[in-house]
């Protein structure tokens, strides 16, 4: 009985030392650090203590701490949905992104441009949510806005005044006679969407003989009538000047002769015939002579604007029509600078004390068929020439 207790009793320490190492403790000489894994890795009696190690989120760096064989939560913080508080709640490094998108609004006017964009959780000064603007240095400028005729596109519509007949300060030519001959076109200006009255120009004036197509249709001298002699266009029609006697020139056309013209009203060519008698007056010859030379001279002067070459003058002498033993017709060699007109002369001797005048025939034409309803001029004279034939 005494040993029987005994025994129990060592069994009873035996126990309780081997308690001593902790419970789950490796056996002696084996334990190590203690990590977190619910066990008393180091033997001293606790399992797991003051276990906490760092960690981080995208937010930053936190730790955790063992907790029943098990790391806990971290305790940095945790990234969150952004809200618009100035922080950076998913921590991305960017603050409050994701807001509204803001344009521009300089003027003012509740409409902003693409240009200087931006993006803000909440509406920055001077800026708005549209960029419907097209012009964001004008506050009357944008959608909406009442469109004036001013040449501007005030309602941003693309297309500057719609409505209007014109733009401001745009001209036109304006005129319903076109711009032939002198006439032009006058103009037209733009003034609070209408056109102004038709300012300057030429417009056509009665029509005049003046080489110039004064009423603007296209036809120069139309419905002018020609002169007194259009049935003086041959020869055995020859309008007849007169007697005319020596010693003297004369114009035919200031006095006794009406203005003549290379113009027939019914447009064709026209041609103009005369007949001047010349009559000597002297009756005698220079001394110791048996004959005398005379002259008959002509100068025609070609009407106002018509080329020289355009006009001829031929001088015929005795005879008749068609068989005229004596002529001459003017060319470019006959221009007198000096009088600005062609110049020709017939001579022939004459006999003392006979009557020794001529009749002469003068041609008047357009070698190139032109015509001008501005009279010509003829001159002539007739003299007893004493230097001889």
């Amino acid at each position: 009985m005494h040993r029987a207790s005994v025994g129990f009793v060592v069994v009873v320490v035996a126990a309780v030392l081997a308690g001593g190492a902790g419970a789950g403790c490796a056996t002696e000489g084996s334990c190590v650090p203690e990590v977190c894994n619910g066990l008393d890795d180091d033997c001293d009696g606790e399992t797991d203590e003051e276990l906490e190690e760092s960690c981080s989120s995208a937010c930053g760096a936190g730790t955790r701490r063992c907790l029943g064989g098990r790391w806990g939560t971290c305790s940095a913080r945790q990234p969150s949905e952004e809200v618009c508080d100035g922080l950076d709640n998913d921590c991305d490094t960017q603050t409050d992104e994701g807001g509204a998108r803001w344009y521009s609004d300089s003027d003012g006017d509740g409409y902003g441009v693409a240009a200087g964009a931006l993006e803000a959780c909440q509406q920055p000064p001077g800026y708005v949510s549209n960029r419907d603007d097209c012009d964001d240095g004008a506050a009357d400028v944008h959608p909406g806005a009442a469109e004036t005729c001013d040449g501007r596109d005030e309602d941003c519509s693309g297309t500057p005044d719609e409505g209007c007949a014109c733009i401001a300060g745009q001209t036109r030519p304006c005129g319903d006679w076109g711009d032939r001959g002198p006439c032009e076109l006058g103009q037209q200006t733009c003034t609070a969407g209408a056109w102004g009255e038709c300012s300057g120009g030429v417009r056509p004036a009665e029509e005049t003989c003046n080489g110039i197509d004064d009423d603007c249709d296209g036809a120069t001298d139309d419905g002018m009538t020609g002169d007194a002699y259009e049935a003086n266009d041959s020869c055995e029609a020859a309008r007849n000047l007169g007697t005319f006697h020596e010693q003297g020139s004369r114009d035919p056309m200031d006095g006794p002769v009406s203005p003549v013209s290379l113009y027939k009203s019914d447009g064709t060519a026209d041609v103009d015939w005369f007949r001047v008698d010349t009559e000597e007056e002297s009756g005698a010859c220079v001394p110791w002579t048996t004959e005398c030379c005379y002259r008959f001279a002509v100068l025609l002067y070609p009407p106002p604007g018509m080329p020289r070459e355009d006009i001829r003058l031929c001088l015929y002498r005795d005879g008749s029509c068609g068989a005229f033993p004596s002529e001459r017709c003017l060319t470019g060699a006959d221009w007198n600078a000096t009088e600005g007109a062609y110049e020709t002369a017939i001579c022939w001797s004459g006999s003392c004390g006979s009557e020794d005048g001529k009749p002469f025939w003068l041609r008047v034409d357009s070698p190139v068929g032109a015509s001008s309803c501005q009279p010509y001029r003829l001159r002539y004279s007739f003299y007893r020439n004493d230097s001889g034939c």
